[in-house]
């Protein structure tokens, strides 16, 4: 005969648990933006021959502390998608061209 021990006390052991869920639905609009960032407050700035890697994780456009995820995505379009600038404000010289913007599921 072989014993058993208990990881848990009888205390410890969860009798109840709450959970969130929501109804799974694919958004018939393909323009719904899951992910878009203010790049004016946090303004990464990347030197010549650098690269940053910025997560972005897809939320509920109508309430953006909500997690989801995405079916199909749209590859990123320099200037409809996303702009550089040697001045985070704007201002100065536009470097999209000198950009490469890559998504990476």
């Amino acid at each position: 005969m072989q014993e058993l021990e208990a990881d848990q006390s009888r205390d410890e052991i969860v009798t109840r648990a709450l959970v969130t869920v929501r109804p799974r639905s694919i958004d018939a609009a393909a323009t719904t933006v899951l992910f878009s960032m203010d790049i004016s407050n946090q303004q990464p700035a990347i030197e010549a021959g650098q690269f940053i890697i910025i997560r972005a994780p897809y939320t509920d456009p109508d309430e953006r502390s909500n997690r989801i995820g995405g079916t199909t995505i749209v590859t990123p379009v320099a200037t409809t998608d996303y702009l550089g600038n040697s001045a985070a404000d704007g201002s100065g010289t536009n470097l999209t061209a000198s950009m490469a913007v890559t998504f990476v599921d």
